[in-house]
């Protein structure tokens, strides 16, 4: 997660991962637009669900974050 304050976008990239930390797919990008931290790690973590979904995993998936009130919630 980065911020670009001249270009006013916020950078993200998400990783997916399995139970043997085999890499199964990734991304990542901007977007243009000026936000919080918060609402940063939120649409980070929904881009996370969106490869999740993208993957059709069927078991349990474990996400991670360093966002105490992501967690929290």
């Amino acid at each position: 997660l980065g911020h670009d304050r001249i270009n006013n976008r916020v950078g993200y990239g998400v990783i997916a991962r399995d139970e043997d930390i085999f890499v199964l797919d990734g991304g990542g990008g901007f977007e243009d637009e000026t936000m919080l931290v918060e609402r940063a790690k939120t649409f980070t973590f929904d881009e996370s669900i969106l490869i999740a979904c993208k993957l059709n995993i069927k078991a349990d998936v474990i996400f991670e974050t360093d966002n105490s009130s992501l967690v929290n919630r």
